[in-house]
């Protein structure tokens, strides 16, 4: 297939049925790169993500879609646990009042 390709690119002359394989091969395209030099560079990169990184995507992320902060979130946990363990230990047995 590919020399027939090659064949129709150069307008040689086809094997066998060629005016079936110029039609099947004459939507195709025929593109060929040239690079400047011969040096090529190779990149790596490394997908580490710090703390601070994934604590400034967080706060990023529930800024840009609730308009809260870090700060913000802290305290909503820290007033709704503190609202649980309240009403959890205040049902407790051992607790003086």
């Amino acid at each position: 297939m590919l020399r027939n390709f090659e064949n129709v690119v150069l307008g040689r002359r086809l094997p066998g049925d060629s005016e079936a394989c110029r039609r099947l091969l004459g939507d195709l395209v025929h593109l060929r790169f040239r690079l400047a030099g011969d040096s090529v560079s190779e990149v790596r990169r490394d997908l580490r993500v710090t703390l601070a990184d994934q604590l400034a995507n967080l706060g990023g992320t529930l800024g840009l879609f609730t308009g809260m902060s870090v700060l913000s979130f802290c305290e909503v946990l820290f007033w709704t646990l503190k609202a649980v363990l309240g009403s959890v230990w205040r049902g407790h047995p051992g607790k003086r009042a």
